[in-house]
């Protein structure tokens, strides 16, 4: 994975990799570019692009404060995504097992705009300028 510095991206912790990887692969047509898997089957890295924005994975693992969102039933991070059909992406996440916040609306600054909870307890927020 060849990269420009400096590089800043987020790293969400998740119980299940490969269901994650599923997810964000259907809901937001994210590519797998990286991954590390560990002797013991463990998964501490997967690396996804959407367009140009790059984030990654890493199993929960309590040894080493690796906390997912799942089990905190809250986050404290909104990642923020602009997509063509924030509508579509919102729909696509619902049937996947997220739970929709505020559905997407015309907002009152210019975008039309949703939030949404993965399955995996991370917040997105959603969509393109009007």
């Amino acid at each position: 994975m060849e990269l420009e510095y400096p590089i800043l991206w987020p790293r969400l912790v998740v119980r299940d990799v490969e269901a994650a990887v599923a997810f964000y692969a259907h809901v937001f047509e994210a590519q797998e570019i990286d991954r590390y898997t560990a002797e013991d089957g463990s998964i501490p890295h997967v690396a996804m692009r959407i367009g140009d924005a790059i984030f990654g994975l890493t199993q929960e693992d309590l040894s080493c404060s690796n906390v997912g969102a799942e089990d905190l039933e809250r986050s404290p991070v909104i990642l923020g995504l602009t997509v063509p059909d924030p509508d579509r992406t919102q729909g696509a996440a619902a049937q996947r097992g997220a739970t929709v916040i505020f559905e997407v609306a015309d907002q009152f600054y210019g975008r039309r705009e949703g939030r949404f909870r993965d399955p995996f307890g991370h917040l997105w927020m959603i969509g393109r300028a009007s």
